[in-house]
């Protein structure tokens, strides 16, 4: 396999070892070949495939997909298109491989590519090569790394007739300060969609009920009357906006007094905002203090879900619960519009065995336009909680229309949690 390997990688120009003799190149990739049978297919797939590439040959470039070590190979391949501006097989090289690869993620692919951009800066060819690059980062779809984006920004410094600049999207008209254009707004799940999350999410807290503590059919009916009473006590959701808050996660754990007049400001700017009605779900039982504080509040509601589902017979069981858990299947409960104030990315259930794979993807679709983050810590910051973006927040565009670029790092600052995506408008015309 290494063989095979070095015996194509000879074949990008750039590299150290592609100075060996073609003589000796020729030797070695008939001994490799002669000794394929004897290999387990894969194996077998892969040296082929690596031994073709080297020849020019790509016609079974479709068996990527079935070879182990997809990616390196997919870099080997397509560092050798690139040296033989065979751009039309490399994309389609780039859209056979899934997951799709970031360019900077390889080192060999990476400077072969800066070597063909400097070579042939500011032609036809260099955008194309570009154009490429880029299409393949959007179609992962994501906000991207301050390192990442140091990486394009070198990529497009070969090129001078694209422009980047920083910019601000408008959250009202959602158009770019720069090139003006309107951003596609960031579509919540449809009615199918959503059903199938609920659903996926109460079969998960039921299994979860079931496991933990006995009478589980009972304790669950009374935590879905509750949501019950919401409603009718409502009278319709249709035209509101529910909140559920994560109670123990605003509270950062420990129901303090201290922490009460932070925990009240940020109720309180949800109320300002018209959401209503707005439930606080909570593990572990609220203080005297804090309940009778919140219960003053409009539209507000407390559920403690420990105190609802231990019975007298259950005392001594030692009872633990997720009440992140709960929080989701509240939100999800009282319909589409709800939204769910929280920190908590929800790792740990939606990363489990349980979910069919289509729920994870159902389920950052929904995060992302229904929960809302706040600062942790008390503070006097004028901005200390952050609204679900009504815009995709992730790289997008094509090279007719220009790109945006959204740029995150991931901080242990506390204010990372409401800290806006950097914004990047890449002019390329």
């Amino acid at each position: 396999m290494l063989a095979a390997k070095i015996v194509a990688m000879c074949h990008t120009t750039k590299t150290t070892i592609s100075s060996i003799d073609s003589n000796k190149l020729n030797l070695i990739s008939n001994k490799i070949q002669k000794e394929l049978p004897n290999c387990e297919n894969s194996i077998k797939l892969t040296i082929q495939l690596l031994l073709d590439a080297s020849k020019g040959d790509w016609s079974k470039i479709n068996i990527l997909e079935q070879i182990p070590d997809k990616a390196e190979c997919f870099a080997i391949l397509a560092s050798i298109l690139i040296e033989r501006r065979e751009f039309d097989i490399l994309s389609s090289l780039c859209s056979i491989i899934q997951p799709k690869q970031k360019f900077y993620q390889h080192p060999i692919l990476w400077n072969s590519f800066l070597n063909f951009l400097e070579e042939f800066n500011n032609t036809k060819q260099c955008k194309e090569l570009l154009e490429l690059f880029m299409d393949q980062i959007v179609s992962i779809g994501k906000t991207i790394t301050s390192e990442e984006f140091k990486c394009i920004q070198a990529a497009m410094s070969y090129y001078k007739d694209w422009k980047v600049e920083e910019a601000i999207i408008s959250k009202e008209t959602l158009e770019c300060s720069i090139c003006k254009e309107k951003l596609p707004e960031q579509k919540p799940l449809d009615n199918e969609q959503f059903l199938k999350l609920k659903n996926a999410f109460k079969e998960h807290l039921q299994d979860g009920l079931s496991n933990r503590i006995s009478g589980e059919n009972t304790a669950n009916q009374r935590f879905y009357k509750t949501l019950d009473n919401l409603i009718i006590q409502t009278k319709s959701l249709k035209n509101s906006k529910p909140l559920i808050v994560d109670g123990l996660n605003l509270a950062r754990g420990v129901y303090r007094r201290e922490r009460f007049p932070y925990f009240n400001k940020i109720i309180v700017e949800m109320i300002e905002k018209k959401f209503f009605p707005i439930l606080i779900i909570s593990k572990t039982p609220f203080t005297y203090f804090y309940q009778n504080k919140l219960q003053k509040l409009p539209n507000v509601k407390l559920f403690e879900i420990e105190k609802e589902f231990k019975s007298k017979s259950e005392i001594n069981i030692k009872y633990s619960t997720q009440d992140d858990l709960f929080a989701i299947n509240s939100a999800l409960y009282l319909g589409p519009n709800t939204h769910l104030l929280s920190n908590d990315n929800f790792v740990d259930h939606i990363g489990s065995r349980h979910f069919l794979p289509e729920i994870a993807p159902l389920f950052k679709i929904w995060r992302e336009t229904r929960c809302i983050s706040f600062i942790p810590d008390g503070t006097d910051e004028e901005k200390f909680f952050k609204l679900p973006n009504p815009f995709y927040a992730q790289i997008q565009g094509d090279a007719l229309r220009g790109y945006h670029i959204f740029v995150k790092d991931k901080t242990d600052d506390i204010f990372n949690h409401v800290r806006d995506e950097l914004v990047y408008c890449v002019r390329t015309k």
